[in-house]
């Protein structure tokens, strides 16, 4: 007989299909934080964690479905489907979401208003790592590099 996928070690009737429907969905929502945490960013980034405690959160919710402490009827299944779907995405094209990422940086590049002199200086010198940079642009910060405030250069004669 199947036992619960959270390893409390309750077995799920054969007869309960709908239980073990869940139980399969808790399988594969805590196989797929596992392999984010495996094999995603230490530490990852804002958006990948905001999904990891999401996932965490839904295998919280099908544990209590499949303990039977919750009632699926207040469950919002398309949440979970979404959730899933991004977890799929980020495991059959890691390359794409790698894309999808350097493309919000760079966008935020663009959109910054400065110089590549001052972008390249404040990545080699400033006070925010990449990944904060990163962290800042997720958050939809309006100075994701950290200049404080200070006006852009103007192009100097040479420009």
């Amino acid at each position: 007989m199947p036992t619960c996928f959270c390893g409390c070690g309750r077995t799920i009737p054969f007869y309960m299909f709908g239980l073990r429907t869940y139980n399969t969905r808790g399988k594969q929502v805590a196989a797929r934080i596992a392999w984010a945490r495996e094999f995603g960013e230490t530490p990852p980034d804002a958006e990948t964690q905001r999904w990891l405690e999401e996932g965490d959160e839904i295998v919280d919710v099908i544990a209590r479905m499949v303990h039977r402490e919750a009632d699926p009827r207040t469950v919002n299944e398309g949440a979970i489907r979404e959730w899933q779907a991004e977890g799929r995405a980020a495991e059959q094209n890691p390359e794409q979401e790698q894309s999808r990422r350097q493309a919000r940086f760079g966008r935020a590049i663009r959109t910054s208003g400065r110089s590549d002199e001052e972008i390249a200086q404040a990545l080699a010198h400033g006070d925010r790592s990449v990944q904060e940079i990163m962290e800042a642009i997720e958050r939809g910060e309006d100075d994701p590099f950290g200049f404080g405030g200070k006006p852009p250069s103007l192009p100097g004669p040479d420009s």
